[in-house]
């Protein structure tokens, strides 16, 4: 991060001088905060969900769009051997006019996907699943409009039974610490205010860890690290409207659905959105990248020196002690990703 607070990116030419360097710090497992080349993520793609490979930056297709629905938000099992994701049906709920999702798993080579979890209500969207370290289990977020009111559901479902547990509610976006003791979520109160909470695994004891802080708007995507001390989160910069992007009609069509009464375009596209880390211990929020971004997703390398990034701006690297950026490669409008192993 330079004296300004603002990422350096890595442009084509110095990328290509860096290359050795890289090569290197691939085989050693990119331990130094820098990209690893032996990375493997599985991202949503406008047709589907690719395995991308940074060893040859090929993408390949693991689960394409069926005829009737989008696939999105993937999730590797803790052992390798399954993927959750959820499947995005437009206009299929009888005099609903919004979309569905449900919760579906597959094996790892993306056959054999099966519904685990199937919406309870018309319009409601299920969402960004995480696996339980016991791989019997997931987190999801259960989202739907009634009327004008926003409803969301932090629920367990059960992968084998399909039976759900309710663990939050006015909660989104859930993740689970790695040694399964804790879950953090975005909490989304009926005043449309946002929150960054923490609870034991089974939802009791929550608290509110974090707000956003002054002038600044929602949180998205908190993720553990590893080690379980630190939450690295996405919180928009501003609520201006003058920092809104335009809506984008290729996301309309593929992942959004219509909301109650005027369409406004932070319904599809959110304001800009920056890296934060909070402090699991305190609650103490520390900017870590000014990114700008709209709704980025994010997930932590293994060793926790790196959080990956994934936006329409593209894939990127950022080392967790400096917030310096690499871009890794593409990315997709509000595109969900997951980190699937190394080469």
């Amino acid at each position: 991060m330079n004296a300004s607070g603002r990422v350096t990116f890595l442009s084509a030419q110095a990328a290509a001088l860096l290359a050795p360097l890289l090569l290197f710090a691939a085989a050693c497992g990119g331990s130094d905060g820098g990209p690893s080349l032996t990375d493997r993520f599985l991202v949503v793609r406008i047709d589907g969900i690719y395995e991308l490979s940074l060893a040859t930056g090929e993408e390949t297709s693991f689960i394409a769009d069926p005829l009737d629905s989008y696939v999105s938000d993937p999730a590797v099992s803790p052992d390798g051997a399954q993927v959750a994701y959820v499947r995005i049906f437009p206009d299929v709920d009888p005099g609903d006019t919004g979309f569905s999702a449900d919760l579906y798993v597959a094996n790892r080579d993306g056959a054999g996907g099966r519904e685990i979890y199937h919406h309870e209500h018309p319009g409601e969207q299920v969402r960004w699943p995480v696996w339980l370290p016991s791989g019997d289990a997931l987190l999801i977020s259960a989202e739907r409009f009634e009327g004008a009111q926003f409803i969301t559901e932090v629920r367990r479902v059960d992968v084998t039974t399909g039976e759900s547990e309710l663990l939050a509610s006015e909660a989104t976006q859930p993740d689970l610490s790695r040694d399964g003791t804790q879950i953090t979520y975005v909490g989304v109160a009926s005043d449309g205010s946002y929150s960054l909470w923490i609870a034991d695994a089974d939802g009791a004891n929550g608290r509110a860890l974090a707000l956003a802080p002054p002038n600044a708007g929602s949180f998205q995507s908190p993720r553990f690290s590893p080690d379980g001390t630190r939450i690295a989160v996405a919180i928009s910069s501003t609520f201006s409207a003058g920092a809104q992007r335009a809506m984008d009609a290729s996301y309309v069509s593929r992942n959004g659905g219509p909301v109650p009464g005027p369409r406004t375009d932070e319904a599809y596209n959110g304001f800009p959105m920056n890296l934060w880390i909070v402090d699991v211990a305190t609650g103490e929020l520390q900017l870590l990248a000014e990114l700008a971004l709209d709704q980025p997703n994010l997930r932590w390398s293994p060793d926790g020196v790196r959080i990956f990034v994934h936006t329409d701006a593209g894939l990127f690297s950022i080392d967790a002690a400096t917030g310096v950026a690499t871009r890794l490669a593409n990315g997709y409008l509000h595109g969900t990703f997951d980190w699937a192993g190394a080469e």
